[in-house]
C-alpha cells in the first residue's frame, strides 16, 4: 500500500470455499510471513475480488479471511459482484453482516480495479 503495507490479493477463484482448512491457513501463514517485520506490522491490505460471483461468495470469502488470519489487518478491499443484482445484494449483505466478520478494520467494496487504482497504485497489483 501507500504507506509500506503487503497487499495479499485473493483473486477469482470458484473452488475458494472448497480448499481445506488446513491447507488455507498453511498458504496466508506462508504469505504473511514473507515480508518484514517492519512491514508486517502496518499491516495487511486484503484484496478479494469476487467480480464474477455472487454475494454468498463475498460473504464466505470474507467469514473465512477473518477467521484464519494470522496478521495484522489495516484495511479489506471487496471487488464486489458486477452482476447488478448480486451487487445490490451485496451492498446491503455488507451492511447487515459487517459485524459477523469480526474484522476490526475498514471493509470497502469496490466497482472495479480502476476503482481500486485510487487506493492503491497500478504497479503494485497483479495483473
Amino acid at each position: 500500500g501507500k504507506d509500506g503495507a503487503p497487499i495479499i490479493t485473493f483473486p477469482e477463484f470458484s473452488g475458494f470455499s472448497e480448499i481445506p482448512d488446513e491447507d488455507f491457513l498453511n498458504v496466508v501463514t506462508y504469505l504473511t510471513s514473507i515480508p518484514s517485520l517492519e512491514a508486517a506490522s502496518i499491516g495487511f491490505i486484503i484484496i478479494i475480488d469476487r467480480r464474477r460471483d455472487k454475494w454468498s461468495a463475498v460473504k464466505a470469502s470474507l467469514t473465512r479471511i477473518a477467521g484464519a488470519f494470522p496478521g495484522n489487518l489495516q484495511l479489506v478491499f471487496v471487488l464486489r459482484p458486477s452482476r447488478f443484482i448480486q451487487r445490490t445484494i451485496a451492498d446491503i449483505g455488507i451492511k447487515l453482516y459487517r459485524d459477523d466478520f469480526k474484522m476490526k478494520v475498514p471493509i470497502i467494496m469496490l466497482n472495479s480495479v480502476s476503482d481500486l487504482h485510487g487506493y492503491i497504485d497500478k504497479s503494485q497489483l497483479t495483473r
